[in-house]
């Protein structure tokens, strides 16, 4: 039972972190707005009374949540090793695959780098530091000897992190977390402290956490939500972001309704959701001097997804930008991939190409090494097509289709029907936020046209020279 005299000391401690909390925000420059100051002082008042608690933070991407976690963190280390004199264990979890963990250990250590001096000098606290790694983070009080650590770790079902003892615990992209590794292994590392769990995320249009899911939908007095209209309130560059990101991706977008306005809902369906639409991108274009075009010269770029036996290898050019233009297509079934290899190179050799993007992931390498050593002229990207890169280059084909910056040849051809028919059948499918295409089910259904299209997209607009051109606007937060 907790007396009115402790009562009243741990409102005073709640009050003095929150001011420290302030302090360090203005010490960086990043003064929270009130929908963050909100679910940080949630966080302070629960873990200072180490309780157990459990809270949830469901924000629209790119409205600062992470920010607003990252001076939490770095305020309840300072205040446990120089105010309460405690020692002070942090762990931080999200998928190994994601960008999550990688921004999250950037901005610590940008923060520390900022705050070493202000702590130093206000607290007597030795030393704001990393390890050996990025992933370990510490606060330290040599003369006390006291240290508060905050460690990065994978939330990912085959990660090894079991033995841990923490006393707060933050999932970040809670969304993507695997469910059965929060409950079997990171949960319990708190049961021993009273530690505060928070799991911080955003809504997906598929649902892989359902623990997440079921609790943000529950609602109550633990789940703090801030879709993107409330943040745009606080924020007028967010605001002009979100404006811009709805005429981008279309207010009635999927993922936009998920990821801004914070709508839970599944999207089965086609690729090309808008049929007569993409019917009527093909275009009577004849690249200038036939196949080759030398003046003016035209940057032409293609992308292959090999493939052997029932499959479709298949290779797409483009040329141009806004609107990109399929130049030709060439495809074949049952030939060996060496021989692909060589038949490839002076197909593209004939037609100009600079440039070749091959997935190397199953069969890829090979060939891939192959043309490297017998068309060294062309320039050659290997592209891991792992879930993240499938997801960019899905969702750029996609805007590039949906604002009609593409187009297809009108001229009627084999290959050309087998383009259409696999575009037009191909189905979305979401794993968490992240867009995959797949061929419907059935023994004649294939989608290497697409795969092999948006991988061409993707090489022509975004990577030149092994260099990112062209990225999305992102406000600063």
């Amino acid at each position: 039972m907790i007396t009115p005299a402790l009562a009243t000391d741990h409102v005073n401690h709640v009050q003095r972190c929150r001011d420290l909390r302030e302090a360090v925000a203005y010490e960086v420059n990043r003064d929270l707005y009130e929908y963050q100051e909100k679910f940080s002082d949630a966080i302070i008042e629960a873990q200072l009374e180490m309780k157990g608690d459990e809270l949830f933070s469901l924000m629209a991407r790119q409205c600062g949540k992470t920010e607003s976690v990252v001076l939490t963190l770095i305020t309840l280390c300072v205040y446990h090793v120089a105010i309460l004199r405690r020692p002070f264990s942090v762990g931080v979890f999200a998928p190994a695959q994601s960008q999550a963990i990688e921004v999250f250990r950037m901005r610590l250590r940008e923060r520390f780098d900022q705050l070493e001096p202000f702590i130093r000098a206000w607290f007597g606290v030795t030393s704001l530091r990393s390890g050996r790694t990025t992933s370990l983070f510490y606060i330290t009080d040599l003369k006390n000897d006291l240290e508060a650590r905050i460690r990065c770790m994978s939330s990912d079902k085959a990660a090894n992190i079991k033995g841990e003892t923490l006393d707060l615990i933050l999932i970040e992209q809670a969304e993507d977390a695997d469910e059965s590794k929060l409950k079997a292994d990171i949960f319990p590392m708190a049961a021993a402290t009273g530690g505060v769990r928070v799991l911080n995320g955003t809504s997906t249009v598929s649902i892989l956490n359902h623990y997440f899911y079921k609790a943000c939908i529950g609602g109550g007095d633990n789940v703090y939500v801030v879709d993107c209209h409330q943040a745009g309130r606080y924020n007028p560059t967010y605001a002009a972001f979100i404006e811009k990101e709805r005429e981008r991706l279309g207010a009635d977008n999927p993922e936009f309704k998920a990821q801004y306005e914070l709508t839970w809902e599944a999207v089965p369906g086609k690729f090309i959701m808008d049929r007569p639409a993409f019917i009527a991108l093909e275009e009577n274009y004849t690249p200038a001097a036939g196949l080759l075009r030398d003046n003016p010269p035209l940057r032409r770029t293609a992308a292959w997804d090999p493939a052997r036996g029932g499959d479709y290898s298949w290779v797409t050019v483009v040329e141009g930008e806004n609107p990109i233009h399929i130049v030709d297509w060439w495809y074949t079934q049952g030939m060996n991939l060496e021989d692909q290899a060589h038949e490839v190179g002076r197909w593209l050799s004939a037609r100009g190409v600079k440039k070749l993007a091959i997935g190397v992931i199953g069969l890829g390498q090979g060939p891939a090494d192959i043309f490297h050593n017998h068309f060294p002229h062309i320039s050659l990207e290997r592209v891991e097509e792992n879930l993240t890169q499938q997801d960019v280059m899905f969702k750029l084909l996609e805007q590039e289709i949906i604002n009609k910056r593409l187009r297809y040849p009108a001229r009627e051809t084999p290959a050309k029907q087998l383009f259409l028919e696999q575009m037009l059948r191909a189905g979305r499918r979401y794993v968490g936020n992240k867009l995959t295409v797949e061929a419907p089910l059935g023994s004649g259904s294939h989608d290497d046209a697409v795969d092999s299209l948006s991988m061409a997209v993707w090489a022509h607009l975004m990577r030149r020279g092994g260099i990112i051109a062209r990225s999305p606007h992102r406000p600063k937060l």
